[in-house]
C-alpha cells in the first residue's frame, strides 16, 4: 500500500475531505468537514460543514509533532462548549482527530490523526487550537500523595 505522500502526488483528480473531530465525555464529539456547504457523511458519521485551517509542524530534529487549527467564525460555539468541561472532567484532556476521505470512497480515511488539544486561543471572530502528540494533561504533574508514604496526611 502506498503512503500518504505517494498516493497525493499519484492520485487521479478527485476531491479531499478534511475532517476534525473533537472528543471530550462533558461536551461529546464535534465532527466538522473543511470547505463544504452542507453536511457530509463520510465513515458512517455526520460531518457539519466548516471552514477552518491547518498549518502542520515543520520537520525538524525535535520530537514535539504539533499542529495549528485556525477555526473561523466557530468562537461562540466553541465557547459554550468550553464551558461544559468544568470541574472533574478537566481531569481528561480533550482529544482531536484529523482524518482524510477520498471522495471515490467515503466508508474509509485515507489517513488518520489522534492528538491532544493543548491550547484554545479565542477573540470575538475565530478560534485558534493547538493540537499536540503529547498529553498536556501529564506537564508539570507531581507525584499524587500517598497516606502510606506521608501518614500526616491521614489526620487531614
Amino acid at each position: 500500500m502506498p503512503t500518504f505522500r505517494e498516493y497525493r502526488q499519484q492520485r487521479p483528480t478527485r476531491g479531499l475531505y478534511d475532517t476534525l473531530t473533537f472528543y471530550h465525555s462533558s461536551f461529546g464529539y464535534v465532527r466538522l468537514v473543511d470547505k463544504q456547504f452542507f453536511s457530509k457523511t463520510l465513515g458512517g458519521e455526520v460531518y457539519t460543514p466548516s471552514r477552518f485551517e491547518i498549518d502542520e509542524s515543520q520537520q525538524s530534529g525535535t520530537p514535539i509533532i504539533d499542529a495549528t487549527v485556525k477555526l473561523g467564525r466557530l468562537a461562540t460555539d466553541v465557547k459554550t462548549l468550553l464551558k461544559k468541561w468544568t470541574g472533574a472532567a478537566r481531569l481528561e484532556s480533550i482529544t482531536g482527530t484529523r482524518q482524510i476521505f477520498d471522495t471515490a470512497d467515503i466508508s474509509t480515511p485515507i489517513k488518520s490523526w489522534t492528538l491532544y488539544v493543548k491550547t484554545v486561543d479565542m477573540n470575538a471572530s475565530d478560534v485558534s487550537l493547538t493540537l499536540s502528540v503529547t498529553n498536556p494533561l501529564n506537564n508539570n504533574i507531581g507525584r499524587l500523595y500517598d497516606p502510606v508514604e506521608y501518614p500526616g496526611l491521614q489526620d487531614l
